[in-house]
C-alpha cells in the first residue's frame, strides 16, 4: 500500500498575534467514534503533543513556540496560562478540553473524546497542537495520545516541556540532586491514587532513604498532610 500523505508543520512568523477569544468546549463540533483511515489519498494534518511547562511563556522551548505559531487547531488543558495561549495566532481554533484536577465542573472531555477530536481535525488536514501542562510524558497521559495517533497513522511529534518538579525546584532554588549530600536518586511520585487515597508506594523505604534520595510528589496538594504524616 502507498503510505498516507502527511501534511507538515510550517514555521509561522516569529511575532505572534495576541488573541482575545476562546472556544468553549460545548461549542466544539460533534465527535463521532473514529475508525482507522483506509484511504491512501487522504491528506492528514500533523499533530504535535506540546509541553507548555509550568506556565511562564519564557520557559517554553523554541520548538513549542513555533508549533503554536503554526497551529490551526489547539486543544489545550484548562490550566494553560493566558500568557501561553496568547502565543496562538488569532486564526487558530482554541478548544479547552478541561483536565482541571478535582473540579467536577471543569473535568472537561474524557480522554477518549480528546483522542477523537485530535483525529477529527487531523483528517481535515489541519495542523493540530495538543497543548499540555508541564511535559506531555510526565503524568500527562501523553503516551496514550501518542499510541492512539500512531494507531490511526497520524504523523505525530512530541515537544517536551519543563515538568512542574523541575520548574518548582528552580523557582525555590532547591536542587533535586546535590553533590556531597548523597542524593543519587530522584523519585517522581503521584500524590494520590485514582481512589483519592495514598498511592501504593514503599513509604518506609522513602522515609529511610530520605538523606540519599529526593522524592517529588505530583498532584499531592490535597494529600499533603497525609503524605507528611506517613513519611
Amino acid at each position: 500500500d502507498k503510505p498516507l500523505e502527511a501534511k507538515k508543520f510550517t514555521m509561522a512568523p516569529s511575532s505572534p498575534q495576541k488573541l482575545s477569544r476562546k472556544l468553549p468546549m460545548d461549542e466544539s463540533e460533534t465527535i463521532s467514534s473514529p475508525t482507522p483511515v483506509e484511504s491512501t489519498s487522504q491528506l492528514l494534518g500533523p499533530v504535535a503533543l506540546v509541553g507548555a511547562g509550568p506556565g511562564d511563556p519564557e520557559l517554553l522551548t523554541l520548538r513549542a513556540m513555533r508549533r503554536l505559531e503554526a497551529a490551526e487547531v489547539v486543544l489545550h488543558d484548562s490550566l494553560i496560562s493566558e500568557e501561553v495561549l496568547n502565543l496562538v495566532p488569532r486564526s487558530a481554533e482554541l478548544i479547552n478540553v478541561g483536565k482541571r484536577c478535582g473540579d467536577v465542573k471543569d473535568r472537561g472531555l474524557q480522554q477518549k473524546e480528546i483522542h477523537e477530536l485530535m483525529l477529527l481535525h487531523s483528517r481535515r488536514g489541519r495542523r493540530v497542537v495538543r497543548l499540555k501542562c508541564g511535559d506531555p510524558f510526565v503524568f500527562g497521559r501523553g503516551g496514550e495520545e501518542l499510541e492512539f495517533l500512531v494507531k490511526h497513522q497520524v504523523s505525530v511529534e512530541v515537544v517536551p516541556g519543563i515538568t512542574s518538579a523541575l520548574g518548582a525546584a528552580a523557582s525555590c532554588q532547591v536542587p533535586l540532586t546535590h553533590r556531597g549530600f548523597g542524593t543519587n536518586h530522584v523519585h517522581f511520585c503521584v500524590g494520590q491514587s485514582q481512589a483519592r487515597t495514598l498511592p501504593d508506594l514503599d513509604w518506609g523505604e522513602l522515609a529511610r532513604s530520605a538523606m540519599k534520595q529526593t522524592a517529588v510528589f505530583y498532584m499531592g496538594l490535597r494529600s499533603l498532610d497525609l503524605i507528611c504524616n506517613t513519611l
